[in-house]
């Protein structure tokens, strides 16, 4: 059941990878497959079913599927939590520790079992609490999805704890300390799903939110280009009419000249015809007068 329930959801998040094309998915996938076979060879079931007559692989398998699903989980620690921009100090250490876990389980191959379960072991020891607490500061800035991030891997760790105490028989042995290991396992598989999903949410809504700000900004921008332009409009209209304005009043100008031209030419008119007519009166009275006597 376990086996079955942690090869579907390995399914179900590659299917997301090949659909969303998030390789957060991929490394996820990756770190699932890690665990799947750690878990399987460590309860002997590769042996038993897989490479039966491969002794010297399966005495020296179980270090290395350790070191890989080890590396795998940091590996998708440092991308989920984005360590990079979020985290400098984590993605210092995170740059430190992944060679040093990649080295452990290539090295898995030639050093003897005793030494390289040791170093492997090691190294996940460290690693754990190191992506817990870079999960806790970063759901403590705000980042909601880190919350299951670090949920998950305090439920594994809580179930490796457990199986600890109870093989050095601080715990009763029972069917749930027996399996605490795989129960922290699956759930940290499921809500690491979770926290997958929650981080797609989170970069779906601050998409949305970027698109209506786009959106607001080109309203603005063009709002304030069209308010320009009728500026620009009301402007060019004042000054039509200012120069309108100055050309009625340059026509007023002229016509009060010529007005005043015309006036003084009929003034000159009046008074040549007065001289005219007072010089012809006198020459007509004489005749009239002469031609009375006559």
């Amino acid at each position: 059941l376990y086996y079955g329930a942690i090869i579907v959801m390995l399914l179900y998040n590659f299917t997301l990878f090949l659909g969303m094309r998030d390789v957060n998915y991929l490394f996820y996938v990756l770190f699932i497959a890690g665990q799947i076979m750690y878990q399987f060879t460590l309860n002997g079931l590769s042996f038993q079913y897989l490479w039966r007559d491969a002794v010297w692989w399966g005495n020296i398998c179980l270090p290395m599927f350790m070191g890989f699903a080890t590396f795998w989980a940091m590996f998708f620690a440092r991308s989920f939590l984005n360590s990079k921009q979020n985290a400098p100090l984590f993605e210092r250490l995170y740059r430190v520790f992944l060679p040093l876990i990649a080295a452990s389980a290539g090295l898995a191959l030639v050093l003897p079992y005793s030494w390289s379960i040791r170093i492997t072991t090691f190294l996940a020891m460290i690693s754990s609490p190191l992506l817990v607490i870079n999960a806790a500061i970063e759901w403590r800035s705000g980042f909601e999805p880190a919350k299951y991030f670090f949920i998950s891997w305090v439920a594994f760790i809580t179930g490796v704890v457990l199986y600890t105490l109870k093989t050095f028989g601080l715990l009763p042995s029972n069917l749930f300390t027996n399996l605490t290991i795989q129960i922290g396992s699956l759930l940290q598989v499921v809500l690491l799903s979770l926290a997958l999903v929650g981080k797609y949410n989170v970069m779906r809504r601050k998409y949305y939110k970027a698109q209506q700000d786009l959106i607001k900004a080109q309203i603005t921008s063009y709002e304030a280009e069209r308010a320009k332009q009728e500026s620009e409009i009301y402007r060019l209209r004042n000054v039509e009419l200012a120069q309108a304005y100055r050309d009625v009043e340059e026509q007023r100008v002229e016509m009060e000249l010529l007005n005043r031209s015309l006036r003084e030419l009929n003034d000159e008119k009046n008074e040549f015809l007065g001289i005219v007519a007072h010089d012809l009166k006198n020459p007509l009275s004489n005749i009239s007068m002469l031609a009375k006597v006559l």
